[in-house]
């Protein structure tokens, strides 16, 4: 089984964190992990792929692997997996270690949508989006973070566009508003090489974290070899690992698995909404979200509630 986290923070998570954003706090993924170790052993990802070459089982066996590059990562989990004599693997957004303070663009809309002044919200085509209280907000987050992800990229650019500016955001004060709050920080390349100095996996996540199945060719081959290129420049390691951004069969085409096999990646990472196997096909092996784990196993924690 190949499990997936995002972001760890050291911070209490607010109603946002919990449902519209991928975050767990230390306390939560520390006793995921006991859990996790308590069922299984936990092997690099390296190792795994190994027994996939050999034919040889990997019944019992986890692998960990956390994508975009959040500095939680480093910061938090870290610790707790080093505490443990664990390593894990991560997908790294590779133009967030050359812009540090860049926000994806769901960030973004999330920044917007949290600070924003507005009551309201009306779209093109769309019926008018109630931002009146939290739990709407939070609502109108989920909806248009699922709705933008697949959308053909031009009409994804312009929708954002157009709700921040309905929103009277701008890029830049996002940018400003998320300095300083951890949940939003990435890695610096100096700190990527601590983690792979420890003996942790470092993968591409593509460069920007758009739908590559909604990206023309030119803008698909620069997300999927140019995120190998940037890490092979950064880290002068051969040997990468690609996990696809969102990583369902609506996000990735035939195109990229394709490329897959000629492109000098280890392995390709999709992901499945419950807990299972990876499969024997190495450029197509499927993750598990820790979230939807959660919802399968809700015996991980005594108080269920502590994580949505």
């Amino acid at each position: 089984m190949i499990i997936n986290f995002h972001n760890i923070t050291s911070e209490p998570l607010d109603e946002f964190d919990r449902h519209a954003a991928p975050r767990l706090d230390v306390h939560a993924f520390t006793r995921i992990i006991d859990w996790l170790s308590e069922r299984f052993a936990i092997v690099s990802l390296e190792t795994m792929l190994d027994r996939l070459s050999q034919g040889e089982s990997i019944d019992g066996l986890a692998t960990l692997t956390f994508d975009d590059g959040h500095l939680g990562i480093l910061l938090n989990g870290f610790p707790v997996l080093q505490a443990r004599g664990l390593v894990a693997s991560v997908m790294v957004v590779t133009q967030t270690l050359f812009s540090p303070s860049m926000l994806f663009h769901f960030e973004e809309l999330e920044l917007a949508i949290r600070l924003a002044d507005a009551v309201s919200l009306l779209l093109p085509d769309l019926p008018r989006i109630s931002l009146a209280t939290n739990a709407d907000r939070l609502a109108a987050l989920r909806y248009l973070k699922r709705a933008l992800k697949t959308m053909p990229e031009v009409h994804r650019a312009s929708l954002h566009a157009r709700i921040l500016d309905l929103l009277a955001t701008e890029a830049q004060a996002l940018r400003n508003a998320a300095m300083g709050e951890e949940r939003f920080a990435k890695l610096s390349i100096a700190q990527l090489k601590c983690l792979a100095q420890a003996g942790w996996g470092i993968g591409a996540h593509s460069r920007t974290h758009r739908t590559l199945s909604c990206l023309d060719d030119q803008d698909a081959r620069q997300e999927f070899f140019g995120s190998r290129d940037e890490l092979h420049s950064v880290l002068g390691v051969l040997a990468i690992p690609f996990a696809y951004p969102y990583g369902g069969p609506q996000h990735v085409d035939a195109r990229l698995h394709g490329w897959m096999p000629g492109s000098g990646y280890t392995c390709g990472l999709l992901t499945r909404l419950d807990a299972g196997p990876p499969g024997a096909d190495r450029y197509r092996l499927q993750r598990v979200n820790i979230e939807d784990m959660l919802r399968c196993n809700p015996d991980i924690f005594s108080k269920s509630q502590e994580i949505a």
